[in-house]
């Protein structure tokens, strides 16, 4: 099992305060396990929730880099997708032109 984490130790690593995690908890917002009356929390679970929760640009998972770069430009108004990239910014950028 993973390394199990306190209720101030999640409330540290999120940036919240305990009575926070408490009410997420009871909520059923953040996963958690009881160990008789302490709560615990396996940190490769929290870290997968964390991921999940991750709200990307676009509202959606970007599938590679290249993507996650055209993500970026689009949210700057630099360009609104792959075809408005010049040849020469794919070639700096990925090491090959369209």
């Amino acid at each position: 099992m993973s390394e199990l984490m306190t209720v101030g130790e999640m409330a540290d690593y999120l940036g919240v305060t305990p009575d926070t995690v408490y009410r997420k908890v009871k909520s059923g917002e953040i996963p958690s396990i009881r160990i008789g009356r302490l709560l615990r929390f396996p940190k490769k679970t929290i870290e997968n929730w964390l991921e999940q929760k991750t709200i990307h640009a676009g509202g959606k998972k970007p599938k590679d880099e290249k993507e996650v770069i055209h993500l970026l430009l689009n949210s700057a108004g630099v360009c609104t997708g792959p075809e408005d990239l010049s040849d020469a910014h794919d070639k700096y950028l990925y090491g090959e032109a369209k």
